[in-house]
């Protein structure tokens, strides 16, 4: 099969180059296709930051909203930078590459915007949690891969 359109799901709260987007670095070159990064924050990490904040600093309503907005983007800033490191090592590589940031349902936001882009690939790292875990959380993978408009690549990390 050839891919024209790869989508590389990655976690913003990961460090470094992460086998995720050296798999689908590989592939786009391969293939000479293009390259799509989302980073995906979910909104649950955000609720948890707000009830932390106003815990801890037992702030009025109105100082808890302006916290975890301050919080929020100051994530955003920082996923953006750290796509943006990474789309500067795919460029350098002759990669045509766009990065995305989204905060919502990270399963969701993935299938949502590969269907959207009308990518040919997901390429998406596995969560180590353990099927426990999986079940009372939910697993991004698992989301993926049962709802993915596309064929899925996944990376043990």
């Amino acid at each position: 099969m050839v891919y024209k359109k790869i989508l590389a799901a990655l976690d913003p709260d990961g460090e470094g180059t992460p086998p995720v987007f050296e798999h689908a670095l590989k592939l786009v070159q391969t293939h000479h296709a293009r390259l799509m990064l989302l980073g995906c924050m979910d909104p649950r990490t955000q609720a948890e930051i707000e009830d932390r904040i106003g815990t801890v600093a037992e702030l009025d309503s109105s100082s808890r909203m302006g916290s975890l907005k301050h919080q929020a983007e100051t994530e955003r800033s920082r996923c953006r930078a750290w796509l943006g490191g990474l789309a500067k090592q795919a460029e350098q590589n002759d990669v045509s590459v766009r990065t995305t940031v989204d905060v919502g349902n990270p399963g969701q936001r993935i299938t949502e915007l590969a269907q959207n882009w009308k990518a040919d690939l997901i390429v998406i790292g596995l969560t180590r949690r353990g099927p426990v875990a999986d079940r009372l959380l939910g697993s991004v993978t698992s989301y993926v891969v049962h709802h993915a408009p596309c064929s899925v690549l996944l990376i043990h990390g």
